[in-house]
């Protein structure tokens, strides 16, 4: 882990120190793939954290742009490491348990609220929620709308009034989110209907570049896995 030994010789270090001592230290990007292996996270994986974790990073980083007490880098190492525990059972339970255990108790709130979020964390719009809304503008390894996403959902879930109440339920709450950040940006929300950068269907699946608080820049395999 790149943040075992720091060095603080100005007051900007210290700074980001004491900073980084109240939100909890998080792991950086490259110390997340590390995890994925020793966690055994599957390869599969691997395109959808990464585009979330790029989406979660975008998006806090232009909040806190915006004067939003927010920290783009944990909610990057929240979202990057949301599915390590993908495919068991209570597997956000299972995957803050374990982070908790590597020592990132701040990271592990987030992963635990990666599916069902609080009311809390959509009042305050901090690092949990708006890495559970960057989760639900990708399904599998593809961009998409909020709408989108539960739309999958509800058409596989149709014969199961139950499931349909949740997925709706969930669905409002991303909706929620997505105005709140909307609303905190100054931006239309319509914008995200008509701009979120959709996988193209070449090749390469190389997204199309844009300025909106979606914007990524990478290339993904295309490899599909059910979210």
């Amino acid at each position: 882990d790149s943040g075992c030994v720091k060095a603080i010789q100005t007051l900007s270090q210290y700074d980001d120190y004491w900073r980084r001592k109240q939100k909890g230290e998080r792991p950086d990007p490259f110390a997340c793939t590390a995890i994925w292996d020793y966690c055994g996270t599957t390869s599969r994986m691997w395109p959808h954290l990464n585009l979330v974790g790029d989406i979660a990073y975008q998006t806090a980083l232009q909040l806190q742009q915006a004067g939003h007490d927010i920290d783009p880098e944990l909610a990057q190492a929240g979202a990057l490491l949301h599915g390590i525990a993908k495919g068991m059972p209570n597997a956000e339970w299972l995957g803050a348990q374990w982070l908790s255990g590597l020592g990132y108790p701040a990271v592990a709130k987030i992963v635990a609220s990666s599916r069902d979020l609080p009311e809390d964390a959509i009042d305050a719009l901090d690092e949990r929620a708006v890495v559970y809304w960057a989760d639900k503008l990708v399904r599998h390894n593809r961009s998409c709308t909020v709408d989108e996403r539960y739309m999958y959902e509800l058409e596989l879930n149709a014969d199961n009034p139950d499931r349909v109440l949740l997925i709706l339920q969930r669905r409002n709450t991303a909706r929620s989110v997505q105005k709140r950040i909307f609303e905190r940006l100054g931006q239309v929300e319509s914008y995200a209907a008509q701009d979120v950068p959709y996988h193209s269907s070449t090749e390469e699946n190389e997204y199309e570049g844009f300025t909106g608080p979606y914007a990524v820049d990478m290339v993904m395999e295309d490899t599909p896995v059910e979210f």
